[in-house]
C-alpha cells in the first residue's frame, strides 16, 4: 500500500447563475451549445493552469489543482482569477 501524502490543492465549483430559468426558455439545441461552449472555456482555463476537470455536473464544473510546493498556492488562485473574465462572452449570449 502506498504511504498517504497530504498534499494542497484548489477545488474549482463553478456553474451558471440562472441555468435553471434559462433552460426553462431555451430551445434545447440552443442551451446545448451555450453549455458546449462554457465547457469548453472552463475546460481551457482549468488546464492552462495544469488542472484537471474532474466532472461536469449539469451546468456545473468540478475542477482541481494540485500545488507542487507551498509558494505554488498562488499560481492555483489565478485559475480562479480567470474564470469570470473569460467568461463574459458567455453572458452576453445569455442576458
Amino acid at each position: 500500500m502506498a504511504a498517504l501524502q497530504r498534499k494542497t490543492v484548489t477545488v474549482l465549483f463553478c456553474d451558471v447563475t440562472g441555468s435553471t430559468e434559462l433552460g426553462e426558455s431555451a430551445e434545447p439545441e440552443a442551451l446545448r451549445a451555450l453549455l458546449a461552449g462554457y465547457f469548453e472555456r472552463m475546460k481551457a482555463i482549468v488546464e492552462a493552469h495544469v488542472g484537471t476537470v474532474e466532472k461536469f455536473i449539469g451546468d456545473a464544473v468540478m475542477a482541481v489543482e494540485q500545488a507542487l510546493e507551498r509558494y505554488e498556492r498562488k499560481k492555483n488562485l489565478a485559475m480562479v482569477a480567470q474564470v469570470r473574465p473569460k467568461l463574459e462572452g458567455l453572458r452576453a449570449h445569455v442576458s
